[in-house]
């Protein structure tokens, strides 16, 4: 196993993995857009020109973090911006249009120190709901900007996050009350901007799509969560592995890595080495696209060449000896090698070929999206084969011991037949 691990200088402690509004010191992969979104917001508001920005991708791309960092960012920025910004937030799912509503009524009401009855509000019609909403959005900007310093004003801006699913008539009229209370909106859908979901809602005056991740850019976003969130270094080939994992059989965006590393959190926490042959068992339950069946597995090896079989048990007999998520391509030729040899065979790159391409296509062994890169391995100088391909590295999607019982299942089946 790797020994390079994630340095401990920021340290904050679990929040970094576990509090959904931990706002991180610095946003990877989204520079560009959080600069966008904090120069469209300083324009409106330092114009006075009420706007609606909406926020589009997949669940867990970072939207909510995304706006908030921006709205943070902008807040500090005092040199920037004369203005406070007095946001309220509403995580709209699993919520219908009134709970919503009702939302931004007890939260506006609060800051008034107005005493409303929960049960009335709640009971109201969606039309008295609306004008008590937009009552109670009149007072507070009058009431927070008669309160502020001369010369500093205070801006009302409402984040209404997930609203894909809600009725977009309330969603209409709240786009409606927030220009004509000189308001600022903010919502975000979990799809595309281009989601037929979508055409029966008003066009705002600013889109931000948000598109997948690079593997690399994931990584580098694990890498500092992992930082932040334990107090030990975390081995840098788990971070890589479980991002391999993410690209394989997940979507590629924060949220997924995220998952995964509070799910092994008590496995992770407390350990510098942690067991691959643990991690990868652990993983097995964590993605919704797993789809390794053992039995069809233990079948194709049983039908496989005798060399194939005798590789794939040097491969296992590798991983669990060598305690590594990773195995480099010429590490493998060596192993296909050591099976030829017993058995007399002359090494053909085009069997070891065939071999790698079968594997990979039952899903057993995986390319990882992360080079490795070493010197030229003798054979694979002659093999004529491209750089890259050369100096893949490749992982189990099981652990070694699955791995090995799954052999003496193929090999009984031989003998069965």
């Amino acid at each position: 196993m790797s020994t390079k691990t994630v340095s401990r200088k920021t340290y904050v402690g679990p929040r970094a993995l576990f509090d959904p509004y931990y706002l991180p010191p610095n946003l990877i992969g989204l520079k560009k857009e959080q600069n966008s979104i904090q120069s469209i917001l300083k324009d409106a508001i330092e114009d006075h020109y009420p706007i609606v920005l909406s926020l589009y991708g997949l669940q867990g791309i970072g939207k909510t973090t995304l706006t908030r960092k921006a709205i943070s960012t902008l807040e500090k920025s005092k040199t920037k911006l004369n203005h406070s910004i007095a946001m309220h937030y509403v995580n709209c799912e699993d919520k219908d249009s009134s709970q919503i509503v009702f939302s931004l009524i007890n939260e506006l009401s609060q800051s008034l120190n107005y005493n409303l009855e929960p049960n009335s509000i709640l009971n109201a019609t969606p039309g008295n709901q609306i004008n008590l909403l937009t009552h109670l959005i009149s007072k507070s900007t009058k009431r927070v900007n008669s309160n502020c310093a001369p010369k500093h004003e205070k801006s009302l801006l409402f984040f209404l996050d997930s609203i894909e699913y809600i009725q977009p008539q309330i969603i209409n009229k709240l786009m409606d009350v927030c220009i004509s209370q000189s308001c600022f909106m903010v919502s975000s859908f979990n799809v595309l901007k281009s989601s037929p979901y979508l055409l029966d809602f008003k066009k705002p005056d600013f889109q931000v799509q948000l598109n997948t991740y690079s593997p690399g850019c994931l990584e580098k976003i694990s890498k500092s969560r992992c930082e932040a969130g334990f107090k030990h270094p975390v081995d840098n080939t788990m971070i890589r592995y479980l991002t391999d994992l993410v690209k394989e059989f997940d979507y590629c965006v924060p949220e997924s890595c995220l998952r995964v590393l509070r799910e092994l959190y008590p496995l992770i926490n407390g350990n510098s080495i942690v067991d691959p042959g643990e991690i990868q068992d652990a993983c097995r339950c964590q993605f919704k696209k797993y789809s390794i069946d053992e039995i069809s597995i233990a079948e194709y090896i049983s039908e496989t060449d005798i060399v194939d079989r005798l590789a794939l048990d040097e491969i296992s007999s590798f991983f669990r000896s060598q305690t590594r998520f990773y195995i480099a391509y010429s590490e493998l030729v060596d192993l296909y090698k050591v099976a030829c040899e017993s058995l007399e065979n002359a090494f053909k790159q085009q069997n070891f070929s065939k071999f790698l391409r079968g594997l990979h296509r039952v899903g057993l062994l995986q390319p990882s999206n992360f080079t490795h890169i070493t010197k030229t391995h003798p054979q694979t100088q002659l093999s004529g084969l491209p750089f890259a391909e050369m100096n893949k590295n490749y992982f189990l999607t099981i652990s070694p011991q699955m791995l090995n019982e799954i052999l003496d299942v193929a090999f009984g089946l031989i003998t069965f037949n």
